[in-house]
């Protein structure tokens, strides 16, 4: 992939997307819908343009894995790491899907823009002023942050959970030494009820 000082516009990811359902339904030979995009599914007619979109994502933007991630159903940096790789080895090994990548790549130097161009001001000043906003948070931080509060629960759950377990061990540790407590008890009052027939068992009259 060759893009030299060429950047793609936050503006015109849609139509990367759009695109990248395009090829993969050349190659799969069947239609890949947006709804197959959004969905978070392994299923081959969703993965494939994502995976594409990812790959370009990468190549024409600054953007990190996880931002990247971010853009593409919640996926991390590792998802978005794999994804690239597995493109790059299918363009290796497979001609059909090789010239198909080199379409897109076409198609997406032709929407992109020059760093330095005057036309990516508003995509990036957009962006900056969006991540200003103490409310901010990509896609990706949304997802870390319900995973994080689905874990708490986890946490908090099995704390209680562990507390009552606590409390009837010691319940239980209570009511053995009341029993053996007991049969303390109850043993010494045999050997005093025992004590005159081993005191006539052992006299000589």
């Amino acid at each position: 992939m060759n893009a030299k000082n060429l950047i793609l516009p936050e503006s015109r990811f849609n139509k990367l997307y759009e695109k990248s359902l395009q090829a993969a339904s050349t190659y799969l030979k069947k239609e890949c819908t947006i709804e197959d995009f959004k969905a978070d599914t392994r299923r081959e007619e969703s993965v494939l343009p994502r995976h594409i979109s990812a790959y370009f994502l990468k190549g024409f933007t600054k953007l990190s894995l996880a931002s990247i991630g971010a853009n593409l159903v919640n996926r991390d940096h590792a998802s978005i790491m794999n994804a690239c790789k597995k493109i790059a080895i299918r363009m290796e090994t497979d001609k059909r899907f090789k010239n198909i990548m080199d379409q897109v790549e076409e198609y997406v130097e032709g929407i992109s823009v020059k760093e330095d161009d005057d036309s990516l001001k508003d995509d990036i000043n957009t962006h900056v002023e969006t991540k200003q906003s103490p409310y901010y948070m990509s896609g990706f931080e949304r997802n870390l942050k319900a995973k994080a509060e689905e874990r708490l629960i986890r946490i908090n759950r099995l704390e209680q959970q562990l507390y009552e377990s606590t409390k009837k061990i010691q319940d239980l540790e209570y009511n053995l030494k009341a029993t053996q407590g007991e049969l303390r008890l109850w043993k010494r009052k045999l050997e005093y009820a025992q004590m005159p027939e081993r005191i006539l068992e052992g006299s000589h009259f």
